[in-house]
């Protein structure tokens, strides 16, 4: 049995479907990946653990919508080219986002798939409405979060409860402060080796109630912090924060999962969403286990989808962001126990056991 991949845009930052990939080759299945690029260090590492990496490489043209367009178009034809090509009757497909199918069509539903639904979508009805037939017709829908999957079976109608795996990293190197290979990234981040790195990573967005947090932090912030934002900056927000805060440091967007040499630097990691929507409210945030995969203690929002996970596990504190004696003393109470969150964020990463959950859903199939 072989298992085909398929994921709409680069490889690299769609880490819960790398996940994916990495369980499904250590349990030993045919693996196939069909995707529209991919960094070339992750293809090399993916293509040496036995996987056949497939990239479209369609070109986009336009801007907004038209852009948009063009890049469906692109997945359609080309995707369909590679898929008829290699699949087989004995295959499943593995649809690793709601986009991903959308763009293949209907076509896909004469075959046996998973549904990997990544998001909620509660901010945009229309995709709720495109997807109920592909989470209806899929044998197997992922969830990444509980609340998230009870609320989308009702929602999509769905006739099971879709399964939930959250987004936990699985080849994780769990080693702290383990070599970086890329010169600059490592001469920054050993020029900080003598301070408390507060890390936070992923989207640099207004969304996230990044600003709320970092001013409450940066507040009267002892000297032997440094806060260290990690990923792509959007409409100049880093720089805002930089011209602020003295003590930010920024670091582009580093393909996954080498990312995580960086992570492995960290004291405290950072989590934060606004309250604005469902998705945020319920998110499920892979960081979580690649700061708790290295027993890095993590400081949160205090927000359904961080609470019972790393609040409720004693892998951290959730707290009030806007809120700035809160934020200020969880930071002591986390450095004066830092031993204490440390081991129950290690703990934290190990109860999650994905390979036990993805042979839940192989048995679907037999």
């Amino acid at each position: 049995m072989k298992i085909i991949f398929l994921i709409k845009g680069n490889l690299e930052r769609n880490v819960p479907i790398i996940t994916q990939i990495m369980v499904a080759l250590e349990k030993k299945y045919e693996v196939s990946v069909i995707c529209s690029k991919c960094d070339i260090k992750l293809f090399d590492l993916l293509e040496k653990k036995g996987a056949k990496i497939y990239c479209s490489s369609h070109n986009t043209f336009g801007t907004s919508i038209i852009k948009k367009v063009s890049d469906w178009y692109g997945v359609r034809k080309n995707f369909k080219e590679i898929l008829h090509r290699i699949y087989t009757n004995r295959d499943i497909l593995y649809i690793g986002s709601v986009d991903t199918a959308l763009a293949m069509g209907k076509e896909i539903m004469k075959y046996p798939y998973i549904l990997h639904i990544r998001e909620l979508y509660d901010t945009h009805p229309i995709y709720l409405k495109l997807m109920r037939p592909f989470a209806q017709s899929a044998k197997v829908v992922i969830i990444p979060e509980y609340s998230r999957a009870a609320i989308l079976k009702c929602w999509l109608n769905l006739k099971k409860t879709p399964v939930v795996i959250p987004n936990k990293t699985y080849d994780h190197p769990r080693k702290r402060n383990i070599k970086i290979y890329n010169y600059d990234l490592n001469r920054m981040i050993n020029s900080l080796s003598d301070k408390k790195i507060l890390l936070y990573q992923g989207h640099i967005g207004r969304d996230r109630g990044i600003k709320e947090l970092i001013g409450s932090l940066m507040k009267n912030l002892d000297d032997n912090y440094v806060l260290v934002l990690m990923g792509q900056n959007h409409d100049g927000f880093v720089e805002e924060l930089i011209s602020k805060y003295p003590r930010v440091y920024h670091i582009n967007h580093v393909p996954a999962p080498f990312h995580l040499q960086i992570t492995s630097h960290a004291y405290i990691g950072l989590v934060t969403y606004d309250d604005s929507n469902l998705n945020n409210i319920f998110c499920a945030p892979n960081k979580i286990y690649e700061y708790s995969g290295f027993g890095i203690p993590i400081l949160g929002r205090d927000i359904p989808g961080l609470k019972y996970t790393i609040g409720n596990n004693n892998a951290g504190l959730c707290v009030d962001i806007t809120n700035e004696n809160e934020v200020q003393q969880a930071l002591r109470e986390i450095d004066k126990n830092y031993n204490f969150y440390s081991e129950n964020a290690s703990k934290f990463f190990e109860d999650t056991d994905l390979e036990k959950l993805f042979g839940r859903i192989m048995k679907e199939f037999d």
